[in-house]
């Protein structure tokens, strides 16, 4: 299978063939185009979503990013809010207030971290699926939706983010990757 460079490097050299897909697509049918701002954060959520299948491999950057991610942003959010300390009422003790919050905040943290060790499908699984990466499309445009309200750019962002996460399956399917060199899959490997 291509590693992590190889998935990279196709979205960022594809990109524009999606993009020249995408006006010829949108000229036939007479719809509007994405701005251009939504043109460049395009490119940033097709080369993100052209390695996305992989967030299911424990040693790929996305997932270790998003484990990072996940338990610090448990951390600050505990720290910040001590949802323990209010259910666990131990706001009136006599030692350092600070050091319980962030003792709980990094404990919360690494409980996050091992949830997500756990609920995490097994590498080539479920996430590194077509239905997959349309769930996954779906979900970053209606999230751009919700924040926006622009029916073309929240189409574009949707299609990017399906095509890149589509590319990375094609890629994985057509090649393979031995001692860094990128070969062409034959039958049975």
């Amino acid at each position: 299978m291509p590693n992590f460079h190889t998935h990279i490097r196709f979205g960022i050299f594809s990109y524009p063939i999606i993009l020249v897909i995408y006006e010829f697509v949108i000229r036939i049918g007479r719809f509007d185009s994405p701005s251009s701002q939504v043109i460049a954060i395009g490119f940033l959520i097709y080369i993100l979503s052209s390695d996305m299948p992989d967030i299911d491999h424990n040693h790929s950057f996305l997932h270790k990013f998003i484990k990072l991610l996940l338990m610090g942003t448990a951390a600050y959010l505990e720290f910040v809010n001590s949802f323990f300390i209010n259910i666990f009422k131990i706001s009136h003790l006599y030692v350092s207030y600070f050091s319980i919050r962030f003792f709980i905040s990094f404990t919360f943290a690494l409980c996050v971290g091992a949830l997500y060790e756990i609920v995490t499908p097994r590498h080539r699984g479920p996430l590194h699926t077509v239905l997959a990466g349309l769930i996954y499309g779906t979900i970053v445009a209606t999230g751009y939706w919700w924040s926006y309200k622009n029916i073309p750019d929240t189409v574009f962002i949707g299609t990017v983010s399906i095509t890149g996460y589509i590319s990375h399956l094609v890629l994985d399917s057509l090649f393979m990757e031995r001692n860094g060199e990128l070969k062409v899959r034959k039958r049975g490997d």
